[in-house]
């Protein structure tokens, strides 16, 4: 029945009565007699109700077949992206947002191609028409099936765009409008720094760093439980590492700062994963990093974020689940796996003892 498939296309692709309504340029009352059957559209408005739903006419009345081809040249267009076919992608993409102007993806991945062609090609043209199908999408971003897609997503696109064309006054406040938990900070900071005033991007760099910092570190922590649950001890510690040798560029001076407790709980769990790979030598090297760096740390202290190279903001305190002092996060991640913790433990005693941080009970037996 056409009034049911009204209004399962309608509710596919996320439109309410009101918005369908508006595009097909009736009333309210209207699409809500069409589907409760009291009345059919104009037969000057079934193609175009059609188009808007990226079906055929047959689809439209027997509701028996489905019509893909909006979702194929999506598809392709998302295709010819990847392959950096950006003439025969456009071509693509222009023809089918005139057979179906209201499919969100099709938009959608047409506004990705044409950026990325205009960044690219440094094509103002093509940077334009990614900012207009950018905001066409918008309104139906309902319909998305990609849940890394959302109008967020899509008006920071819009705000990069805005920067590249040379809008930069726009750009600044388009992102500052959209700046969520901080997401924008290293865009917004890298305008400023373009522009009269550079001192002022400082606060937003800064931001944007210590925001980066706690990212990194969760992925990388992230990264490193994965592969060691698939066998892959190497990668694991390759990965913490990585971030180990990125804390070394953070730190502003000789002064213990949180840059010394980061680099205890990498290291504590790099020696984990040596001992996985039976690089035992290794794992012993860390724990003795790790004990030094950590009696560093607890003696002074300082969770500040101002005490991290290149930071320029505000006061802002670090915290972490791993315990209140680095010698404990220590104990604490050495704990943590089971197969590895007798040989760990006793390595750590003995750094202990050597360090005359514990006493040695075997020394008084006669």
């Amino acid at each position: 029945m056409l009034n049911e498939t009204i209004k399962q296309y309608r509710k596919e692709m996320k439109l309410t009565q009101e918005q369908l309504a508006e595009v097909m340029g009736v009333t309210v009352g209207a699409v809500s007699k069409w589907e409760l059957g009291l009345s059919n559209p104009d037969i000057m408005l079934l193609p175009k109700l059609a188009r808007l739903f990226g079906i055929s006419l047959d689809v439209l009345f027997s509701f028996e077949l489905t019509d893909s081809s909006a979702d194929d040249l999506s598809e392709e267009i998302k295709t010819y992206r990847y392959e950096k076919q950006y003439d025969k992608g456009m071509e693509v993409a222009l023809n089918g947002i005139q057979r179906y102007p209201n499919h969100f993806d099709l938009l959608y991945q047409s506004a990705a191609l044409f950026m990325l062609h205009g960044v690219e090609r440094g094509n103002k043209e093509s940077l334009e028409k990614a900012m207009e199908l950018y905001r066409r999408s918008c309104p139906l971003v309902g319909q998305s099936k990609d849940d890394r897609v959302s109008e967020l997503s899509i008006q920071i696109s819009i705000g990069e765009i805005l920067s590249y064309i040379g809008k930069t006054d726009e750009a600044f406040e388009h992102l500052k409008k959209y700046n969520y938990c901080g997401i924008n900070n290293s865009m917004i900071g890298i305008l400023l720094s373009q522009g009269k005033n550079p001192e002022e991007a400082f606060t937003y760099l800064s931001d944007g760093l210590i925001d980066f910092i706690a990212d990194f570190m969760r992925c990388c922590v992230g990264f490193a439980n994965a592969y060691h649950e698939t066998k892959n001890s190497e990668a694991s510690y390759d990965v913490l590492n990585m971030m180990y040798d990125l804390t070394k560029h953070l730190r502003k001076n000789e002064n213990p700062s949180y840059i010394d407790k980061l680099q205890v709980i990498l290291l504590a769990g790099m020696s984990h994963f040596c001992i996985a790979s039976l690089q035992f030598d290794k794992a012993e090297d860390c724990l003795r990093t790790a004990c030094d760096l950590a009696l560093r740390f607890d003696k002074e202290p300082d969770y500040n974020a101002q005490n991290i190279k290149f930071y320029q903001s505000k006061k802002q305190i670090f915290g972490d689940d791993t315990g209140e002092t680095a010698m404990e996060s220590i104990e604490r991640i050495i704990l943590l796996e089971e197969n590895n913790v007798d040989f760990l433990k006793q390595v750590w005693n003995t750094i202990l003892i050597e360090k005359g941080l514990r006493h040695d009970k075997t020394s008084n037996k006669s």
